[in-house]
């Protein structure tokens, strides 16, 4: 999955696991070049290389988010000629048909299906006067299966609602919900407090007082930010 759209201008970027990036990335930037032309490449890579992802941006007017994924390790351990892996993306539908009371499961295997996927490659983009999309500003997105969703939102919200840098943003603590009955807060996160069953931090014991099961397990985020920066008389930097 991917997000793809012409930019111009300088960026800031940050990143929390980075493990190189992808040849076929820079295939697909090289003819945006004329002669040498600066790039700025965040990647992240985990889950042993189950899940990826990148945000590039090239000197002369393109910028791309992308997450790509094998499911599940080695995917479905065939591998091309061409030296790549096949996914498993079958395991993102309903293994059953039907439920308990024989109801069609919304996310069942069917032909011409989509699977339910959390990838959430995200481009952010400044509104004109007129109300149409304006300049880029901000490129984010992460691995970590389903709880992408909860890292891209914090990272958007600490960026356009709080005020925070790209940095600040991507090392916000990982916080949300996926579906279920507990309020995820990322333990490994060092100004998260989890001893005493997390009752010295705030953090975790306001959930808690609104009756809130928090679990305070590691977060496994590889989110990653690019923001276009300008200073107040509109200049674009670095």
């Amino acid at each position: 999955m991917s997000a793809v759209f012409p930019v111009q201008g300088s960026l800031e970027g940050s990143q929390q696991k980075s493990e190189g990036v992808w040849h076929a990335a820079w295939r697909r930037f090289k003819a945006d070049r004329v002669g040498f032309v600066p790039m700025l490449i965040v990647a992240a890579f985990m889950l042993l290389i189950v899940l990826s992802w990148l945000a590039l941006v090239a000197g002369y007017g393109n910028v791309v988010s992308i997450t790509t994924t094998v499911e599940s390790g080695f995917g479905s351990f065939h591998m091309t000629r061409g030296g790549f892996l096949l996914n498993n993306q079958l395991t993102d539908f309903s293994a059953a048909p039907i439920d308990s009371s024989g109801a069609l499961i919304a996310n069942r295997v069917a032909a011409n299906k989509r699977p339910r996927s959390s990838m959430a490659p995200t481009l952010m983009f400044r509104t004109n006067v007129d109300g149409t999309r304006g300049e880029f500003r901000m490129a984010t997105g992460s691995p970590g299966g389903a709880t992408i969703i909860q890292y891209v939102t914090k990272t958007i919200v600490g960026f356009v609602d709080w005020g925070l840098d790209a940095q600040q943003a991507t090392s916000m603590v990982a916080f949300g919900a996926s579906n279920t009955v507990s309020t995820n807060v990322g333990g490994e996160h060092p100004n998260v407090d989890i001893t005493n069953s997390g009752n010295n931090d705030a953090l975790i014991t306001g959930p808690r007082a609104l009756g809130h099961t928090v679990n305070m397990a590691a977060q496994s985020s590889g989110i990653g930010t690019i923001v276009r920066r300008s200073n107040p008389q509109g200049h674009y930097y670095l």
